[in-house]
């Protein structure tokens, strides 16, 4: 799919994809997943800003998919 397909959705819009930012773990990192699932539910993409010592990186984890 083509990510300027993708619909997003946050605050009551609808969309194929909702997301957060994890601030209890870092508050640079975005996490997005499926509609109707949530970040607990393993089947995310997270985004982690770079740092001053640390590049950007993206991990998935697709066990609960």
């Amino acid at each position: 799919m083509a990510a300027t397909s993708l619909k997003i959705h946050r605050d009551g819009y609808s969309g194929d994809y909702d997301f957060k930012t994890d601030t209890s773990v870092d508050p640079h990192v975005i996490i997005i997943f499926p509609n109707g699932l949530s970040e607990n539910d393993q089947c995310t993409v997270s985004y982690h800003q770079a740092k001053a010592v640390e590049p950007a990186r993206v991990e998935i984890n697709t066990d609960g998919c």
